[in-house]
């Protein structure tokens, strides 16, 4: 990118996605790549706890109803760690 005759250069941006819903997941993806996003998906939240350790994503699109824990208790874990900003996504048993 240029800005005012430099040229910068910025990391590409990472959103982690922690859903078990394939169809949701898939749009998300879909939409996140086409503006140029990195994606990745984890299916369980002890999944993405374990990945998390190894960097921070630019956004984290949680699911609130996951086989393991809830989005919300993930939250909880991470608060304090610096982590990254949440969005919520409702989901159906």
């Amino acid at each position: 990118m240029w800005i005012g005759g430099l040229k910068m250069q910025f990391e590409k941006q990472t959103v982690h996605i922690v859903s078990n819903d394939p169809g949701g997941t898939k749009k998300l993806t879909q939409l996140f790549v086409s503006r140029g996003l990195e994606v990745l998906v984890f299916r369980t939240a002890a999944a993405y706890i374990v990945a998390q350790r190894d960097g921070r994503p630019a956004c984290l699109i949680l699911d609130l109803i996951l086989p393991d824990l809830d989005g919300l208790e993930i939250q909880r874990r991470l608060a304090g760690s610096g982590g990254p900003s949440n969005h919520f996504r409702g989901g159906s048993r």
